[in-house]
């Protein structure tokens, strides 16, 4: 088995824990958090040395929760325009099945008809966002921030940074209640 429900509900559950914080940053400021360096952090931690459940729970985790974000904003922007919300949802749901089978097919047909694709033989097709889910899924899953982050490593100061970020906020906000 190469993730388990329990990690399925975790991921979910950070993903939902971290909608309503995310999306209240994005609406106001429209500048968008994204989660997957934590999701990475926690299925690293959480199941070291597996790059498949890594990308597996970054997915559940962190690409759930910016999809929401996506549909949320889109329903936004229709109540700004006084569209109805249930011709909205009817139109999101629709738009969402036709996108996600028509990039199931031209995946497919790209991926059988174009020769060394996604490959250095073939530097037309490169396709960098795979690369990048690759890469992150053999830095966080295979190598894991244990390795990276832990006692003893290179970079285990930088763990200092998520203290230091927790506690900075903390005087302006207080200065600001004054």
């Amino acid at each position: 088995i190469i993730f388990s429900n329990f990690f399925l509900i975790v991921a979910v559950a950070i993903s939902f824990i971290f909608l309503l914080p995310t999306g209240i940053v994005a609406a106001v400021t429209n500048q968008s958090i994204g989660l997957n360096v934590i999701t990475e952090f926690v299925a690293g931690v959480a199941i070291p040395g597996n790059p498949l459940a890594n990308v597996t729970f970054k997915t559940y985790g962190y690409i759930s929760q910016n999809q929401a974000l996506l549909l949320i904003s889109d329903l936004k922007l229709g109540h700004y325009m006084k569209i109805p919300p249930r011709a909205m949802f009817i139109t999101q749901l629709a738009g969402t099945i036709t996108a996600g089978v028509i990039n199931y097919v031209t995946a497919n047909y790209l991926l059988s008809s174009v020769p060394n694709i996604c490959t250095q033989k073939n530097p037309r097709w490169t396709c960098p966002n795979a690369n990048t889910f690759y890469s992150a899924s053999i830095i966080w899953g295979a190598i894991g921030p244990v390795k990276m982050f832990g006692p003893g490593s290179t970079y285990s100061s930088l763990l200092y940074g998520f203290l230091i970020g927790a506690i900075i906020p903390i005087p302006p906000w207080l200065l600001m209640k004054k």
